[in-house]
């Protein structure tokens, strides 16, 4: 039996048709995933947005808090000279006065008689404020402090609470406070403490104050698109990015610096969101294509695959930027703090100093070994990493390069055991790949293994042309169904930001990566009586 022309013909339409009805509604739900991966990215960006912003309002209250606090400190008795020397000697401060709340007059600087042409101004910006009674609008600040505060994120809320909580064990608090003044389209801030019927105050310097800003600033090295800080006319104050922000421009996302800066804001402008967005759309539309060729069941058991393994990846690449920032912010934090006690003449004892610096140096360190891991992913995913292959006799590298780690090895409670063979065993090998994967896996068993006490690194030369180095710890080990995971980019156990044990993910896929760019391998394995066993392997023994 034939078919007969007009049956392939229905047959072909039906298949025509078929595949376009099948196509379109195809394209119908891609259209809705584009939306909805667009929202999705700029829910992300608008998140960094308001991060950026509570970072900078947090710079901002320890700046208040700095200045408060010395405040608060200046003896009532010699309270007007003391003040008087503020602008000159604080770079912070750019004028200072006293209010008497009895008499209901300036004291400071004199209305009827001031010294400095700056005075003048002052004077005359905050007339209305003195004349409208001080103490009124001071109760009507931190009534108004307090409802902003209740509109702001969370972070801030929780570091005002964590700041109420530290001052606590005062018997007698301090009125204090901060309040915003806008002449024109410029803010002022006016820092204020009241104590003895007085009220002394500060009127902060606002480029000053923006340097301070701009350390926890975002850096942004690309062409289309940057972060700005605008003030409350819109007007640019800051911006890293190489792209033109002209007047009127429209940023993509916003978030407000209220209440520390009210009306100012930190945003960011580029293409970013929607570029993220068509770029995963075509790549869908893509495998769609494709998938109807082959068939609608592979087509579409290839749709769930792909979409499933940009969603694990997405959810990597969050955690992994979450992490690395935490990671990186730590240290960071840690190096300020003792850099500054130590720039500002606080620390007098000679061992604590020396404490503090060998810290200091602890930190720099952990920060050089993270910014190399990133560095190496980058290459070693670009394939830019080069190697210098070489000879090398292991027995005679292994206790020198242990030997430099050992301080930190023992710092961590571990005892090093070292077991060499009686003979040289050379290999040709890169020797910093070498040295990197083997630091990585010292890192690995520092983080995880330090409660099993012990490290033991075992060499030996193996069957026919090669060596085997092991890595051993006592420590909880690797369960068997993540043994291959855990050399995953990104992978880590526990993926969250509270981790006992900080990491981005990239130490053993990076270690593996490298050896098995030199012809080796690495794999874990469990270590007989507990704990896990790291065995590299490297051939072309000489």
């Amino acid at each position: 039996m034939t078919l007969k022309p007009s049956s392939l013909r229905v047959g072909f339409a039906l298949l025509v048709g078929a595949t376009l009805a099948i196509g379109m509604l195809s394209l119908r739900l891609l259209r809705h995933e584009e939306t909805r991966l667009a929202d999705e990215a700029r829910r992300t960006l608008q998140g960094r947005a308001q991060l950026v912003a509570d970072d900078l309002q947090l710079a901002v209250r320890d700046v208040q808090e700095e200045v408060l606090n010395r405040l608060a400190a200046l003896p009532p008795g010699d309270l007007s000279r003391a003040l008087a020397g503020w602008p000159e000697a604080n770079p912070l401060v750019r004028n200072t006065f006293i209010w008497n709340q009895a008499a209901r007059r300036l004291e400071q600087p004199s209305p009827t008689a001031p010294t400095t042409a700056e005075e003048k101004r002052f004077i005359l910006r905050y007339s209305h404020l003195f004349a409208a009674r001080l103490d009124t609008l001071l109760r009507a600040g931190e009534r108004e402090d307090a409802a902003l505060l209740a509109q702001a994120s969370p972070r801030m809320q929780l570091n005002r609470v964590a700041q109420q909580v530290k001052a606590l064990p005062s018997a007698q608090p301090v009125r204090r406070g901060w309040i915003p003044w806008f002449e024109g389209d410029q803010l002022f801030l006016l820092g204020w403490v009241e104590q003895h019927g007085r009220v002394a105050g500060v009127e902060l310097e606002t480029a000053a104050l923006l340097s301070r800003l701009l350390q926890v600033f975002p850096r942004e090295a690309g062409t289309d698109r940057a972060w700005a800080l605008l003030d409350g006319a819109g007007n640019l104050l800051h911006q890293t990015g190489g792209l033109d922000i002209g007047k009127g421009r429209t940023p993509a996302v916003a978030a407000s610096l209220s209440p520390s800066l009210p009306h100012w804001q930190v945003a960011f402008f580029g293409t970013g969101v929607p570029a993220a967005a068509a770029g995963g759309y075509r790549l869908i539309t893509t495998l769609l294509v494709g998938a109807l060729l082959l068939s609608i069941l592979a087509g579409g058991t290839l749709l769930l695959l792909e979409a499933g393994r940009k969603a694990r990846e997405a959810r990597q690449k969050t955690s992994f930027v979450a992490n690395v920032s935490h990671e990186l912010k730590t240290p960071l934090t840690t190096l300020r703090m003792y850099a500054e006690l130590l720039r500002e003449g606080r620390v007098r004892a000679p061992e604590q100093r020396q404490h503090y610096l060998d810290v200091m140096v602890t930190e720099c360190a952990r920060l050089t070994r993270l910014v190399n891991n990133m560095l190496d992913f980058g290459r070693l995913e670009q394939q830019r990493r080069t190697y210098a292959v070489e000879p090398l006799d292991l027995a005679a590298w292994l206790p020198t390069f242990l030997e430099a780690q050992r301080l930190r090895i023992e710092e961590a409670g571990l005892r090093l055991a070292v077991k060499l063979p009686g003979a040289p065993l050379s290999v040709r090998i890169d020797r910093d790949a070498l040295e990197q994967a083997v630091l990585n896996l010292l890192d690995n068993a520092l983080k995880y293994a330090a409660d099993g006490k012990q490290i033991e690194i075992v060499l030996t030369a193996t069957t026919g042309s090669g060596a085997q180095l092991e890595v051993n710890d006592r420590g909880p080990g690797v369960p068997e169904e993540l043994r291959e995971k855990i050399f995953e980019k990104f992978y880590r156990l526990d993926q969250s930001l509270t981790a006992r044990v900080p990491g981005s993910g990239l130490g053993l896929s990076i270690a593996r990566r490298l050896l098995r760019d030199l012809g080796g391998d690495l794999v874990c394995l469990p270590r007989e009586g507990g704990g896990a066993c790291f065995r590299i392997h490297l051939k072309g023994a000489l």
